[in-house]
């Protein structure tokens, strides 16, 4: 038992994304390593460092948008970076889960909001009928 106990504590990476967890779980970590008010080239960083695919991104082009940001809160966002976090089946097990992050900055390129967007495949619910 503690041989497999070692094992596990051996495969365990501290660094990584808990992207099995909740949405607020998830968004937490992230908030810890790129805080609200930081820049950009901090947000980049991170995701260089865990080498997370960049899905979307509109650079700040004084053109301002319209998000609906974490809980439902409208923001107004001068530009943004969406990534894929990565695939999971321990959200919703056994189904595949894709997790992404979205990070929103102001017109002074402040981080003002981070959400996480959850997308479960394979659901029966959102499945079209096979005919």
């Amino acid at each position: 038992m503690g041989t497999f106990a070692l094992l596990l504590a051996g495969c365990s990476t501290p660094n990584t994304a808990p992207i099995s967890k909740s949405q607020d779980q998830v968004r937490d970590w992230m908030l810890a390593r790129t805080p609200l008010g930081c820049s950009p080239d901090q947000v980049y960083i991170l995701i260089n460092k865990h080498q997370w695919q960049i899905e979307d991104e509109v650079k700040k082009d004084g053109t301002l948008r319209q998000f609906v940001g974490h809980v439902g809160n409208q923001k107004i966002v001068a530009s943004y970076v969406r990534c894929d976090l990565g695939l999971t089946h321990y959200v919703y097990f056994p189904f595949p889960t894709d997790v992404y992050a979205t990070w929103a900055f102001d017109k002074d390129d402040h981080l003002i909001d981070v959400w996480i967007d959850q997308q479960t495949v394979g659901d029966d619910s959102t499945m079209e009928p096979v005919k």
